[in-house]
């Protein structure tokens, strides 16, 4: 097998590892350190591959963001949501460089079909989200990051959309990780504790997160 490859099965096998092992328990050095491994192995993999620098700073910021928010605490909820925010954008610059275009996006009904639907719902999301964090509640302050948040992630599945097709595998690794941020947005902001356990929203989360980092990094390396 390649290092790519090889990389690729290792950090799937270590976030199988973590969701088995390590996600329903409380917060510990070890959990941090193997959920932060799978991402981070694939960033170091794409370093050593000669990958895109910025698909490079994309899993190594993502990196950064699953670690922060394997920590409690405010500070190191925002430490995430700011290395995830930069994470995205550094994925947009992969996308543009990769060739995403303007006429690649209007060229099929079914991509537009696709934007248009992304628009809604992230309006939608933004909308849900920003009732639950009101001016005068706990979380006030996090309105403008949140607003930022769902803007750049918007733009990232868009420009995904804008991708040739032979980068489908890039533009589904994208869909996946916006949908793994809308089920944690749900699961931080709107779900109580019982319903998200009932729902296994921790799993989905990491489900279609991994899934989408690892679409990503063979989408720009294979």
């Amino acid at each position: 097998m390649t290092l790519v490859s090889s990389g690729l099965v290792l950090s799937a096998l270590i976030a199988i590892l973590y969701g088995v092992l390590y996600l329903p328990h409380p917060t510990s050095t070890m959990r941090s350190i193997m959920k932060t491994a799978p991402i981070a192995l694939l960033a170091i993999i794409a370093w050593l591959a000669g990958g895109s620098p910025f698909l490079v700073a994309a899993l190594g910021l993502s990196a950064v963001g699953d670690f922060a928010l394997s920590r409690t605490g405010r500070h190191w909820f925002l430490i995430g949501l700011s290395g995830f925010l930069l994470a995205h954008c550094a994925y947009v610059v992969v996308f543009v460089d990769l060739g995403a275009d303007w006429v690649v996006l209007t060229g099929a009904v079914w991509r537009l079909g696709a934007a248009f639907g992304l628009l809604i719902a992230m309006v939608v999301i933004w909308r849900w989200l920003i009732v639950s964090i009101g001016p005068d509640s706990p979380s006030g302050d996090l309105r403008i990051p949140v607003t930022a948040y769902v803007g750049v992630i918007a733009v990232m599945g868009l420009v995904a959309l804008a991708l040739p097709a032979e980068y489908a595998l890039m533009t589904t690794g994208a869909m996946f990780f916006i949908l793994s941020d809308a089920i944690l947005a749900a699961e931080l902001f709107k779900l109580d504790g019982a319903v998200a356990r009932r729902w296994r929203a921790d799993y989905l989360v990491w489900l279609f997160y991994c899934s989408g980092q690892l679409a990503l990094a063979a989408g720009g390396l294979l």
